[in-house]
């Protein structure tokens, strides 16, 4: 018997020490990113809604920790920041054709995200990053599911800068089921609005309005769902829009495929406690559609440029897609 299981922790020892590990190096690296244009399946300037589309990307790398955006955020000069559900920055500069439309991206570079302590996040538990905002200070806070909560980073400060705990204490947040947390995360104020993929009873999503630091979070709010929706992003509209804000919602089954939804929410909603507004666009198969879990809105001298970027999961039948759509503000 002492034999046998010598044999078998021999064979466990070897095959620990053929298994690579994870690649914890901080800073950035160049993650040879390419992009492609992606169709969508219409055409440059066609209407979904109020939206026009402006021009789609498929983005590709080698690089291990390449993969699995859920949260975005693009500012006025055109610098995108997306993090990964595997606990990775990604960063680049977008650029676009004469006619003002998306047609690449540039200086593309990864980086793996930092704890409190400055240690590289590896294990999914705590690297599951789903939610991104950027903040008036400068800096982002990120909102991680599994391990249910929010993080500040300083990105001037470089990747490898420990993370700031930041953000209130979320109690009811321990009640999500782990893989439908704190997806969607905006700023709000001199705070941010975070809003779960779905509650622990379905059918709907809980929301909060939090301060940055200090206090405990409130008790939740409550918004419903359309059968088969969740949340997974948000962003503040520009001032053009009332304060209001973009919520993004997806669908997905293996029967009925993928629908994604962009909802307008009323800024006076949410101050009086109601996370409520209209639906302005859906998207939904045979378009060229991916698992879109972040948006970002950037002003325009008409109105808001949305970005979508789409979560593959890691998964070599999905897609990170990049698209635009240009929506004109209605006049006052």
């Amino acid at each position: 018997m002492k034999i046998w299981l010598g044999l078998a922790m021999g064979l466990v020892m070897a095959a620990a020490a053929c298994t690579p590990a994870p690649d914890a190096r901080l800073g950035w690296r160049d993650g040879a990113v390419t992009s492609e244009p992606a169709p969508l399946g219409g055409v440059d300037g066609e209407a979904y809604g109020p939206l026009r589309f402006a021009g789609g990307l498929v983005l590709t790398s080698h690089d291990r920790l390449f993969g699995g955006f859920s949260g975005l955020e693009v500012d006025e000069n055109g610098e995108l920041t997306a993090v990964s559900d595997a606990g990775a920055w990604l960063r680049g500069q977008i650029s676009t054709d004469a006619r003002g439309r998306l047609s690449g991206l540039a200086d593309m570079r990864l980086a793996r995200m930092t704890d409190p302590g400055g240690r590289a996040l590896i294990d999914k538990y705590r690297a599951d990053a789903e939610g991104l905002a950027a903040l008036p200070n400068g800096r982002f806070a990120v909102s991680f599911e599994r391990n249910h909560r929010i993080w500040l980073y300083d990105l001037a400060a470089g990747p490898e800068a420990p993370a700031i705990r930041g953000g209130s204490t979320i109690w009811d947040s321990w009640f999500l089921e782990p893989n439908e947390g704190l997806e969607a995360l905006a700023s709000y104020k001199d705070g941010l609005l975070a809003g779960a993929e779905r509650s622990p009873k379905g059918g709907e999503t809980w929301w909060w309005i939090l301060p940055l630091a200090g206090d405990d979070a409130p008790r939740p709010g409550v918004a419903p769902l359309s059968p088969g929706f969740a949340l997974v992003g948000l962003d503040q509209l520009p001032p053009a829009f009332g304060g209001d804000y973009v919520a993004l919602e997806r669908f997905y089954t293996p029967v009925t495929a993928l629908r994604t939804r962009l909802r307008r929410v009323s800024a006076a909603g949410l101050a009086a406690g109601r996370f409520e507004g209209p639906i302005i666009a859906e998207l939904a198969t045979p378009l060229l559609l991916d698992n879109f879990e972040g948006v970002s809105a950037v002003a325009t001298p008409t109105g808001a440029r949305l970005y979508l970027i789409s979560d593959d999961n890691f998964r070599s039948d999905q897609r990170t897609l990049l698209y635009a759509f240009d929506w004109e503000a209605s006049p006052s």
